[in-house]
């Protein structure tokens, strides 16, 4: 992923909090939305956490996958760690 996209998808306290309760986890968005509750004593809106974890899929940062037993959409995050090249302007990830 070049350094730019990389750099925007975690652009923010929340987006990078959100890869944060996703990290070596298989959550629906009501589990991300409760974990979040829960660590950072905030509340979020289901539809702003909903776009951040669509961006993440549309990047390949996170994988969505459709729970056939719940019946419901889970996350799970592709990156375990992120190292960043500022003179090449890019990001490599391992898993």
């Amino acid at each position: 992923m070049d350094l730019e996209s990389y750099m925007t998808a975690f652009s923010t306290k929340l987006r990078v909090r959100i890869g944060i309760i996703l990290a070596g986890e298989h959550l629906t968005i009501k589990e991300i939305i409760n974990n979040y509750e829960k660590k950072y004593k905030e509340t979020k809106n289901r539809e702003t956490i909903y776009r951040i974890l669509e961006m993440f899929d549309e990047r390949g940062i996170v994988n969505k996958k459709y729970d056939k037993e719940g019946k419901e959409i889970k996350y799970e995050l592709l990156i375990d760690k992120a190292t960043v090249d500022f003179i090449a302007e890019k990001v490599s990830f391992e898993e």
